[in-house]
C-alpha cells in the first residue's frame, strides 16, 4: 500500500503505512543510525586515529596520551597507494564514434571538479567500503547538471532485489551546523513507467529517528530513476555486504600497533633504569626508622656512602629487537592480505629482487584494475543520469558507455618510447599507441594531433608556396607530351609508385605527375598526414572520427573519386582512411588536382 505523495504538506511523518514515504523515511534513517557507527570505525583507522587499547580504568585517562604516539597509519597508506593509480582520463558514451571520449561528457565532468572531487570519492569507497553520488539538475552557475559527492555516513538506500544497482528509494540527511536543524531528502523511484520523486523533511536537532515534518509538496523528476548512484567497493555476491581495502585486516593493524606500544612502553621504562640497596639498616642507632628518601639524590654529583656490606643492583636493559622484527612481520602479513607492495609500507624493503617486485606489483594492479571495473559501472550511471537532466535520452540510453582510466602501471619513460618504437614497427595504430603503451590521456591526445596539425601547416606553407611558383607550368596530359624530368612532385610521399587506378582508367598521382597542387593543398595534404600518424586513421562512418565516405560517389562524373585523390593508394587503399576504399567513391578529406576537377570526370 503506498500513500498518494501529493497528500504530504508540511505535515508530520506518520510511519504507520508500509511502503509509504513516511515508512521510508523512517527505516531508511534507522539503517543509517545503524551502519553510522562501523563507517565512523574505518575512518578513524583510516585517518590514523585506531582505536586504543583498553586498559584499567585507574590509568586509562594518563595512558590515553601515551598509547596515540603508537598509532600508525598503515590504513591510510594502503588507500593512498590505490588511489594513486585510479584517475579517470575520458568517457566514452559511443556518440558520434568519438573513440577518444565524449567531448559533452567531459564537459559535464569538469564543470562538476570531478577531476579534484572523484578523488574524494574513490577515497571513501577504499576506506569506508561504499560512496554515493547524487546528480541533480542544470545549475547556471556552471552550465551543467549538478553533481555532488556524497558520504555514505550521510545516505541510506533500499536496493532493487532483482537487480542489486538499482536504487528503489534513498535517504540523505545532514545538519545545519548554524541553525542546529535536521534536514533529510528522500528520493522515491517511479512506479510504473511514472517519473521519479523528491521531498524535503526537518526537525529540530535530534540523535535518534523519528520526529520530522515534511516541507512543501514533491518534486517530480523528468525520468523514474532515482538520481542517487551508489559506489560500493568489494561488493559480495548476495549483493549487499562490501567492504573497505582494510576492513578485514583491522586485527592485523590493531596487532601491529601493540606491538608499537609495547616497544614505546619498554624504552620508556628502561631509559631511567631501575637500582636498589641491599643490607641497609632498617633503624638508626637510637632504634628510629631511618627515612632513606631524602638520603639518595638522583643527581650527577650526587655522592653515595654507605655501610660496610650494603650491595647494590641495577635493572638490566632489555633486547627490543624481537619486538621490532614482530612488527615488521606483521606489516609484511598486512601488505600480504591487502595486496600492496610492501615498498609503500616499509621503504627499507625497497631492495628486494627484481622477480619479487615484478610479483608483488602486479598483483597490486590487478587489484586496482577490479576496483575500477566496478567503478566504471557506477560513473557509467552518473553519466547517463546526467544526460537524462539534459533530455539527451539518446546518450542516456546507449549500451555502449564506457569510463576510461589512466593506465595503472606507470613504467618508466625509456621503457614506454622503447615499447612504443617496437609496436609501431610491427603496424599498431598510432592511436592504440599513445593511449595504451605511451599513457596519454585523450586531452592529452587531442591537444597533441592539434599542435602536430598547426606546425604541419606552418612549415608546409612557405615551401609550398615557392614551390608552387617556382615549378614549370602543368602540361595537358592530352597534348601526348613528355614531361619535364625537372618538375617533380611538390609534396613528399605523394608520388608512391604503387598508386594505381583501380583497373578504372583514373590517372594515378606519381613522380611523375603532370599535375601540380596548390599551396592551401600541400598544407592540408601535410596537416592531415602528421595527424592521422599522431591519431590514427579516420574511419568510414559519420561520426566524430568518420571521414564521411560515400561509396559509389555521387559526383564522380564530375572527377571528385577516390581514384583522383592524392591520398589513394591503390587497388583500393588509403593513406588516411581506413578499410577498402572503391575508386569510384569519395570523402569529405578529398584533395584532388583541379585538372581532374575541371575535366568533368575521371580520366
Amino acid at each position: 500500500m503506498t500513500t498518494d505523495a501529493s497528500m504530504l504538506l508540511r505535515t508530520p511523518v506518520d510511519p504507520s503505512v508500509l511502503s509509504s514515504p513516511d515508512w521510508w523515511l523512517y527505516q531508511l534513517e534507522l539503517s543509517l543510525l545503524r551502519k553510522r557507527p562501523d563507517l565512523q570505525v574505518l575512518a578513524d583507522y583510516a585517518t590514523g586515529q585506531a582505536p586504543l587499547m583498553d586498559i584499567a580504568e585507574s590509568v586509562r585517562t594518563a595512558y590515553a596520551n601515551f598509547q596515540r604516539r603508537a598509532r600508525t597509519n598503515f590504513a591510510g597508506l594502503a588507500v593512498d597507494v590505490m588511489l594513486d593509480r585510479t584517475h579517470v582520463a575520458a568517457i566514452r558514451t559511443g556518440a558520434d564514434g568519438d573513440g577518444l571520449g565524449d567531448q559533452m561528457a567531459w564537459d559535464i565532468w569538469q564543470a562538476n571538479q570531478l577531476d579534484a572531487d572523484s578523488n574524494a570519492l574513490h577515497r571513501s569507497c577504499f576506506e569506508m567500503g561504499e560512496a554515493f553520488a547524487i546528480v541533480g539538475d542544470v545549475d547556471p552557475d556552471i552550465g551543467a547538471p549538478l553533481i555532488t559527492i556524497e558520504d555514505p555516513r550521510q545516505i541510506a538506500i533500499a536496493r532493487d532485489p532483482m537487480r542489486r544497482r538499482q536504487i528503489r528509494t534513498a535517504l540523505k540527511t545532514f545538519t545545519d551546523e548554524w541553525t542546529g536543524w535536521d534536514h533529510a531528502y528522500l528520493y522515491m523511484r517511479g512506479e510504473s513507467g511514472g517519473p521519479a520523486y523528491v521531498l524535503r523533511a526537518e526537525r529540530s536537532r535530534s540523535f535518534g529517528a523519528g520526529g520530522w515534518h515534511w516541507l512543501g509538496e514533491p518534486q517530480a523528476l523528468p525520468f523514474g530513476q532515482v538520481p542517487v548512484v551508489w559506489f560500493p567497493n568489494q561488493l559480495d555476491i548476495d549483493g549487499i555486504t562490501y567492504w573497505g581495502e582494510f576492513e578485514q585486516h583491522t586485527d592485523v593493524l590493531d596487532r601491529i600497533n601493540s606491538t608499537v606500544l609495547q616497544r614505546l612502553v619498554t624504552g620508556a621504562m628502561q631509559a631511567f633504569r631501575q637500582r636498589m640497596l641491599k643490607g641497609l639498616p632498617v633503624h638508626d642507632a637510637n632504634g628510629a626508622e631511618i627515612d632513606y628518601d631524602g638520603m639518595f639524590a638522583a643527581d650527577p654529583a650526587a655522592l653515595w656512602q654507605v655501610p660496610a656490606g650494603v650491595e647494590m643492583w641495577e635493572s638490566q636493559i632489555t633486547d627490543m629487537t624481537p619486538m621490532l622484527m614482530a612488527a615488521r612481520d606483521d606489516i609484511k602479513d598486512f601488505a600480504a592480505v591487502t595486496r600492496t607492495p610492501l615498498p609503500a609500507l616499509s621503504p627499507d624493503a625497497a631492495n628486494q629482487s627484481a622477480q619479487g617486485s615484478e610479483i608483488v606489483w602486479s598483483g597490486h594492479i590487478s587489484k586496482v584494475i577490479d576496483r575500477m571495473s566496478a567503478l566504471s559501472e557506477s560513473w557509467e550511471q552518473v553519466t547517463r543520469l546526467a544526460f537524462l537532466w539534459l533530455g539527451d535520452e539518446a546518450r542516456a540510453s546507449r549500451r555502449d558507455m564506457e569510463v576510461l582510466w589512466t593506465p595503472p602501471d606507470i613504467p618508466s619513460m625509456s621503457e614506454r618510447f622503447d615499447a612504443a618504437s617496437k609496436a609501431k614497427a610491427a603496424g599498431v595504430p598510432q592511436s592504440y599507441i599513445m593511449a595504451n603503451i605511451v599513457g596519454m590521456t585523450p586531452q592529452e591526445m587531442r591537444r597533441y594531433a592539434d599542435e602536430m596539425a598547426a606546425t604541419a601547416v606552418e612549415s608546409a606553407g612557405p615551401a609550398a608556396s615557392v614551390t608552387a611558383t617556382t615549378q614549370d607550368p602543368p602540361q595537358d596530359p592530352s597534348a601526348g607530351g613528355e614531361q619535364d624530368p625537372g618538375s617533380g612532385d611538390p609534396m613528399p610521399g605523394m608520388g608512391d609508385p604503387g598508386h594505381g587506378d583501380g583497373g578504372m582508367g583514373m590517372v594515378a598521382i606519381r613522380d611523375d605527375s603532370p599535375f601540380t597542387p596548390t599551396p592551401l593543398q600541400v598544407g592540408q595534404y601535410h596537416a592531415l598526414e602528421q595527424l592521422v600518424e599522431a591519431a590514427g586513421k579516420f574511419d568510414q562512418t559519420t561520426g566524430g572520427n568518420g571521414a564521411h565516405y560515400v561509396d559509389p560517389s555521387p559526383f564522380a562524373a564530375e572527377g571528385m573519386a577516390c581514384g583522383n585523390c592524392y591520398f589513394f593508394e591503390g587497388p583500393r587503399g588509403c593513406e588516411i582512411v581506413e578499410g577498402d576504399i572503391d575508386p569510384q567513391a569519395v570523402c569529405k578529406l578529398w584533395i584532388i588536382p583541379a585538372e581532374l576537377l575541371s575535366q568533368g570526370g575521371t580520366t
